[in-house]
């Protein structure tokens, strides 16, 4: 389909602040990155987002997690 393919890419997950800067795999993460604050990330309408590949990232979301981006 032409958007990745979750059994053997991985999907980067980059997280910039004023002093540091994270790179995740969401792929290997697993639960708990969202326990610990990144659902809160990605809910606020305070912090801006930028996606790359959104329909793979969307994809891997959803699959891994059962989270939806809209």
């Amino acid at each position: 389909n032409g958007i990745g393919n979750l059994e053997t890419d991985f999907c980067l997950l980059a997280i910039a602040t004023k002093f540091d800067f994270y790179i995740i795999d969401i792929t290997l993460c697993g639960e708990e990155v969202f326990r610990l604050g990144l659902r809160k990330i990605l809910r606020s309408k305070k912090i801006c987002k930028v996606i790359f590949n959104s329909a793979y990232f969307k994809k891997c979301l959803y699959n891994f997690y059962k989270i939806k981006l809209i």
